[in-house]
């Protein structure tokens, strides 16, 4: 099941590529656009993940996301977009029930405010508040 969900994380990063770099067929204007849309798009990308992880949690005020992830995780913690930037994506390695698995905390961005999705460890995926919080007890209380 490990394997699936790196494999499914995979995806949802290769997904997030293509869809900020495009193909170019069909498009018009010179190589420079496109240079400077690409730019435009890693930087609202960026400025996303940069929001997520300086932002706080109201549950957990003290410490920012990105700090508190980047410690929790065994090797730190990989953050990506998907969906035109609209969802951040932050994963690693972390132990559920005395086992090792790839977690994956799925952030909203809305302009200049996120809120917490959904949190997938192991095979499967959370979205009640209730379910999230364990979790996220874990991370700021370690």
């Amino acid at each position: 099941m490990k394997n699936k969900l790196k494999l499914t994380f995979s995806f949802l990063v290769m997904a997030a590529i293509l869809c900020a770099c495009g193909n170019g067929i069909g498009s018009e204007g010179t190589e420079s656009t496109s240079k400077e849309e690409a730019a435009a798009s890693e930087n609202t990308e960026n400025a996303n993940i940069d929001l997520v992880k300086n932002g706080t949690l109201p549950s957990y005020p003290s410490k920012k996301i990105g700090e508190a992830l980047d410690s929790f995780f065994f090797y730190g913690a990989t953050w990506s977009t998907l969906n035109s930037d609209k969802y951040v994506y932050c994963s690693g390695e972390c132990t559920k029930n005395g086992e090792n698995v790839t977690a994956t905390i799925c952030f909203e961005v809305d302009g200049k405010n996120f809120e917490l999705k959904s949190l997938s460890a192991g095979d499967k995926t959370y979205t009640e508040t209730a379910d999230i919080n364990g979790f996220l007890d874990a991370v700021y209380y370690q």
